[in-house]
């Protein structure tokens, strides 16, 4: 009977900032008082040691081509050293809506593909979502969401050697969606 197993790797550490900033203009005039905007930017520094992969099924033994990457050279799973975000708020009487624009760099998504055992990445990119509601009285609401309106793509890519070397691994857009609705409140 075989069993399988996680082991965690040793200590890690984050560290970083972030600046951010809020305010709805509520000094504009008539109907752009309720104009508003939140803005923030993070850096991070995530580092630490990866998780063991002795003898975890793929093991770099099996691949003569994987032994190419050091995983002490890669960062955290899911970390990205930059993030964004501009949204652009409107609420006022019974309107509300938001286009937001979320950004963020490359990160590692895994230390080792399940075939060929290196390290991927996935590229940087951005997302718009927007939303609108419309309050028809205390109870009932109407909206539309709409989501990945700039059709962006997503690129995920190994890392074949120590010098950051790239290949693509693949390639795929999340189609945009809006919903249409109402909310009911008893």
């Amino acid at each position: 009977m075989d069993v399988d197993s996680r082991i965690n790797g040793g200590k890690g550490k984050m560290y970083g900032y972030e600046l951010a900033y809020t305010q709805f203009f509520d000094n504009l005039p008539s109907f752009w008082s309720g104009l508003g905007v939140q803005a923030n930017y993070t850096w991070i520094r995530a580092n630490g040691v990866p998780p063991s992969i002795n003898n975890a099924p793929g093991n770099p033994s099996d691949h003569d081509y994987a032994e190419t990457v050091n995983l002490g050279t890669v960062p955290l799973v899911g970390q990205s050293e930059h993030t964004a975000n501009l949204v652009l708020m409107y609420q006022r009487d019974d309107w509300s809506g938001r286009v937001a624009y979320n950004w963020r760099s490359e990160y590692l998504v895994s230390y080792r593909d399940g075939i060929t055992n290196l390290p991927v990445w996935q590229d940087a990119n951005g997302l718009m979502d927007a939303s609108l509601t419309y309050a028809l009285n205390d109870n009932v609401s109407l909206y539309l969401q709409a989501t990945n309106i700039l059709d962006t793509e997503s690129n995920l890519s190994f890392i074949i050697d120590d010098q950051g070397t790239r290949a693509g691994k693949s390639w795929f857009i999340a189609e945009r969606q809006a919903v249409v609705g109402a909310r009911l409140r008893f």
